[in-house]
């Protein structure tokens, strides 16, 4: 795929999560819910974090290799004062199935 066509599919991915977040339809792992005490966030920090992602923040993206057609993005996200460690999967160009895979402290 060119720069362009990179590009012009990470606009798209960050505007869907975006959207997904925005719209709370995003599927949490059971083991991200479970991690979100440790620190000291909620399902709604998740979510408000989503809704605020920039594709400046991506630090990796490749296919989900669970699910044909899903990719799957890392994210790097300063939020409320920490720097996040964000893994989401969607699904581009079909449903936008959104589900968050990692999230967690930077290290």
């Amino acid at each position: 795929m060119s720069d362009a066509g990179a590009d012009a599919r990470r606009v798209e991915a960050v505007r869907l999560i975006r959207m997904l977040a925005h719209a709370r339809q995003v599927r949490i792992e059971a083991r991200v819910q479970s991690s979100l005490g440790d620190l000291d966030l909620d399902a709604e920090d998740v979510l408000e974090c989503l809704c605020s992602l920039t594709v400046g923040e991506i630090r990796e993206e490749e296919p989900d290799e669970t699910i044909p057609g899903k990719e799957v993005y890392v994210f790097r996200k300063r939020y409320q004062e920490r720097l996040l460690y964000v893994k989401v999967s969607i699904r581009l160009p079909k449903d936008h199935d959104l589900k968050v895979l990692s999230f967690k402290s930077s290290k």
